[in-house]
């Protein structure tokens, strides 16, 4: 006898299913299924996992784990608005890049996009931030091999 967990907040076990037009109408024993139910099919998985059909929702699952080490950029309202959560992000990793994503500069009141000089002029290391579509990106200047020569003392 082969056990489902339900997704329910208990993660009830059941032992059976009953299925009409393509969704779940009932779980628990098998005596209890095939008492309330009638079907001209019953299939028995042989103790395999049974899932509900699961629907594409195109979710890029790496892209979107990925994401969740960035700056969330979404519903900023200006350009400063990105520079401020961008600082914040400094004060947790002071080393690592700096990347955000969400930005839509239609929702700002000048609607141009991102200059790349005020993120040299606030942060030293490499920063970039992407739109809410990934279509249009503000990047920091790259350092010269000559600058970072200067700054490091040698």
């Amino acid at each position: 006898m082969q056990r489902s967990i339900q997704w329910d907040t208990a993660f009830s076990n059941a032992e059976a299913i009953a299925i009409a037009n393509g969704k779940f109408i009932g779980v628990g024993s098998s005596k209890e299924i095939l008492l309330r139910f009638t079907s001209k099919e019953i299939a028995d998985a042989g103790g395999k996992p049974v899932y509900p059909g699961f629907i594409d929702a195109h979710c890029h699952f790496y892209g979107y784990a990925l994401s969740l080490q960035q700056v969330d950029l979404t519903g900023t309202k200006s350009f400063q608005d990105i520079l401020e959560l961008l600082k914040k992000q400094i004060v947790d990793d002071p080393e690592g890049w700096l990347v955000g994503r969400g930005w839509d500069q239609n929702d700002w009141p000048d609607k141009g996009f991102p200059d790349r000089k005020e993120l040299d002029l606030l942060f030293s290391q490499p920063a970039c931030s992407a739109d809410k579509d990934r279509r249009a990106f503000g990047t920091r200047k790259r350092r010269s091999i000559k600058e970072r020569w200067n700054q490091s003392g040698k």
